[in-house]
C-alpha cells in the first residue's frame, strides 16, 4: 500500500491495513526516508529541505505511534 508518510492519517492508514490484512503486526518497520540530488545540503534550495526534514523526522514519529 502506497503510503505518505509525513501525513499522520496515512500512516495509521498503512497500519489499520495491516492489522486487518496480517490479523496482527508482531514487527513493524519504521524505514521512511527521503532525499533528492546528492549535494550539500546548504546548497538545498529551502522546499527541499523542508521535505526532507518532514519525511525524514515527523514521519518516522507518525510510523512509531
Amino acid at each position: 500500500m502506497a503510503c505518505d508518510v509525513a501525513d499522520p492519517a496515512q500512516a495509521q492508514a498503512l497500519w489499520d491495513k495491516a492489522a486487518e490484512r496480517f490479523g496482527k503486526v508482531y514487527i513493524w518497520v519504521n524505514n521512511a526516508g527521503w532525499s533528492d540530488e546528492p549535494g550539500m545540503v546548504w546548497e538545498r534550495p529551502e522546499e527541499e529541505l523542508s521535505g526532507v526534514g518532514v519525511t525524514n523526522l515527523l514521519g518516522t514519529t507518525y510510523g512509531s505511534r
